[in-house]
Parts: structure tokens; sequence; C-alpha cells
């Protein structure tokens, strides 16, 4: 089975990738472009901690169970891992959660909170 796939640049240089598919759920998936590959020795892990930071919280979800409430409740399945070239963030969800999973992926990308006292914590780990 093949799919075309269809791409969409935005004004501020977001690409986006989509198919249409028969599915009865949708994936959201947001790549950071931070990985091994990236790093030097002054900087070894520093994606994988990222990844790690993107779970601790932000000021519309206050703690890591408030973020996994949140999945639950999506009832689809989230992913997030670092590879070599990037950490994937992702969310399988049901359409007409989409506007809610879309919120939810961009305030972790985009606000997640990296205080002092969390990044010692994760340090600690």
């Amino acid at each position: 089975m093949s799919y075309k796939i269809d791409k969409v640049v935005l004004k501020n240089g977001l690409t986006i990738y989509y198919t249409k598919t028969q599915s009865e759920d949708i994936s959201i998936l947001a790549n950071v472009n931070a990985g091994l590959l990236y790093e030097n020795n002054k900087i070894l892990g520093i994606s994988h901690f990222i990844e790690h930071m993107f779970f601790k919280g932000t000021d519309k979800r206050l703690s890591r169970d408030s973020i996994y409430n949140e999945i639950n409740f999506f009832g689809g399945h989230n992913f997030c891992h670092t590879s070599k070239i990037n950490i994937p963030l992702g969310l399988t969800i049901v359409p007409a959660d989409f506007e809610q999973a879309l919120d939810f992926l961009s305030d972790l990308l985009f606000h997640s909170k990296m205080d002092k006292l969390m990044i010692e914590k994760e340090k600690a780990h």
C-alpha cells in the first residue's frame, strides 16, 4: 500500500507533511532537530535530557501527572524518544481531539518549564 504525501511550508518556515487515509484516527508528530549527531563531549546527553524536560510541566499543565492525565484523556497513544538526529514528539488521536492535541503538543514544545529546581532534579536521575 502506498500513500501520497503532501507538503505545505508556512510563512514562518514550519513544514507540514500530511496524507489522507481511511483511518479513524490521526497522528500528529513534531520533530525537534536535536540528537546525538548534534552533540559534543561538553553537551553529551542534552537531547535526552530535553526530551525528559518536555514532560515536567508547563504553565497550563502544571505537572507530569497532569500531562499524562491529559494524554490518557485523549485515549490515544503518545510517543517521544531521542534518536541520533531528532526528538520526535507526537500523539495518535481521534480527529475530534485534533485542536486540543495540537494545543497540547505546542505547549510541551514551546512552554515546558525548565526552571533551575526541575533541571537539578532531572540531572540527579
